[in-house]
């Protein structure tokens, strides 16, 4: 038997800290178990150039600046952004059109150019 799991799942409770903030969740890819941590109004950038983004996806069809994610703190919701012509699909089936804004719930996973980076809200 090997040293890894072959399926990795991360938890709801791993992003929750009773705290009121939000929170990005790595779930595959280069983020996997990644957890970042969103107080108020804080806006992340997620993309491939580390000199435009603050959470950096190492992926060809990552673009420098692929997409902006903000946790509105009043609502526990969160607003994201498509900044590139590149993929960025909600919950498997929804795509984010570029230069528009999402409302979206805790819980809702987004892809992050292909497939195999994923995250998700909350």
């Amino acid at each position: 038997m090997g040293l890894f799991k072959k399926d990795v799942r991360v938890t709801k409770s791993l992003a929750m800290n009773g705290k009121d903030t939000g929170a990005i969740v790595g779930i595959k890819g280069a983020l996997l178990g990644r957890i970042v941590r969103m107080d108020g109004d804080k806006e992340i950038i997620i993309g491939s150039d580390s000199s435009q983004a603050e959470l950096i996806i190492d992926h060809s069809t990552v673009m420098a600046k692929h997409c902006s994610i903000r946790y509105v703190q009043d609502d526990k919701s969160y607003v994201v952004c498509n900044l590139c012509d590149e993929d960025l699909i909600a919950d498997a089936t929804d795509e984010l059109v570029r230069g528009e804004s999402y409302v979206l719930q805790p819980g809702t996973r987004l892809i992050i150019g292909s497939p195999s980076n994923e995250i998700r809200l909350g």
